[in-house]
């Protein structure tokens, strides 16, 4: 919200005035395409490998909850075998609301991995784990808590950083990524099941019909 100027309304601020609004582009960044009326995110169930309608609605109640401006984010966590569409789920989920060229990464080495990729997404995505270290479902828990990240700083031994960030989270893996009771607290589970090999697609073909939807799906 722009404020009017003393003495005018904000159209005499002229287009010269600067915006008190200060934009950030991280590397890696791309455009959300234009939301266009008369779609629907039911457009979208026929590219995403869910077990049953109940499933899907988890999902589309986790895009909602991604929006929500106050509280803790969701995480969402993807179980299921190999060949189960995890990663396009994953990816497609990223996509959605936070394109990137890097849409899901590996799971973090240490808590400065952790904080420069909440530091440049607005979502955490990670592909692929085989497990979740208990330093990491914690400090994904302060994530999409909104809560603070305490580590030493690099190259010092008593120097310390912080860092305050609040993000919608993805991961997925084969084993139940959902052990820890704080974690499973803050998550939304789902469970995919194997994609038959006469259901299988080229991504390709996928990623072009995501694309295509988006726009509508986000309207």
């Amino acid at each position: 919200v722009i404020e009017p100027a003393a003495g005018g309304g904000a159209a005499d601020a002229g287009p010269s005035a600067a915006l008190p609004i200060k934009f950030l582009k991280s590397p890696g960044m791309l455009p959300l395409p234009r939301p266009e009326l008369g779609g629907s995110l039911d457009d979208l169930r026929g590219l995403l490998n869910f077990e049953d309608d109940d499933a899907f609605a988890l999902w589309r109640a986790f895009l909602v909850g991604v929006g929500c401006p106050h509280g803790t984010l969701p995480i969402l966590i993807i179980n299921g075998e190999a060949g189960a569409g995890k990663t396009f789920l994953t990816r497609a989920t990223r996509s959605f609301v936070d394109p990137h060229v890097a849409l899901a990464r590996a799971a973090p080495k240490d808590p400065r991995d952790l904080v420069a990729a909440a530091a440049n997404n607005l979502m955490i995505a990670l592909d692929n784990l085989s497990t979740l270290d208990a330093w990491v479902a914690d400090a994904l828990c302060r994530i999409a808590g909104g809560d603070g990240i305490a580590a030493r700083a690099l190259y010092s031994d008593l120097d310390e950083f912080a860092f305050t960030a609040r993000r919608p989270i993805v991961v997925n893996g084969i084993s139940d990524l959902a052990s820890r009771g704080d974690l499973a607290s803050r998550a939304v589970v789902m469970s995919l099941p194997t994609i038959a090999p006469a259901r299988r697609r080229l991504e390709r073909t996928m990623l072009a019909e995501f694309a295509a939807v988006h726009p509508f799906a986000l309207g």
